[in-house]
């Protein structure tokens, strides 16, 4: 038997040029609300703490499932794309300001988070070991099932030197 790892294709998965951070922030969080091993509801309450705070911020979702009443329930996903081309998605985290990735433990391999990296988005991964050894120090990382550590870890990565930092060390991931 020979493990072979995971395939990634990172072509079209390149660094937008650079630009400024929008105003509000775009947020990007990819999975479905209904696979708890996802973590996007840690991930919806977390960014609902920060908005409570201050924080503003546009989310954008995309999941292979449609958006739901859990997902509804929350009132903050301004834009919701289904069934997103594969195609499209390196586009989609270009127009992004932060990525989040808050996948549990026993999500295994983060596509999702690779991707964004290769794309240069500032990414906020639970602290997992996939996500370390997917993103290492390119990533941002906040207490895996804690939304008060991802409010609170969220306007880091808002900073031009996080911005810098993600199309360097991001794409290398």
């Amino acid at each position: 038997v020979a493990d072979v790892g995971q395939a990634f294709d990172a072509t079209g998965f390149q660094p937008a040029p650079p630009r400024p951070a929008s105003d509000p922030a775009q947020v990007f969080l990819v999975g479905p609300v209904e696979i708890e091993s996802k973590g996007i509801a840690i991930a919806l309450e977390g960014l609902a703490i920060w908005r409570r705070r201050g924080g503003r911020f546009r989310l954008r979702r995309a999941s292979y499932l449609p958006c739901g009443d859990a997902e509804r329930k929350w009132g903050l996903t301004e834009e919701y794309h289904h069934r997103l081309p594969p195609e499209r998605m390196p586009f989609a985290y270009r127009s992004a300001d932060v990525f989040i990735d808050p996948s549990r433990v026993e999500e295994g391999f983060g596509l999702p988070s690779l991707e964004a990296l290769a794309c240069g988005v500032p990414s906020l991964l639970s602290d997992v070991p996939g996500h370390r050894e997917i993103g290492g120090d390119a990533a941002w990382y906040f207490r895996d099932g804690d939304p008060e550590a991802l409010a609170e870890a969220v306007p880091a990565l808002l900073s031009d030197s996080a911005r810098a930092r993600a199309r360097v060390e991001g794409p290398a991931a």
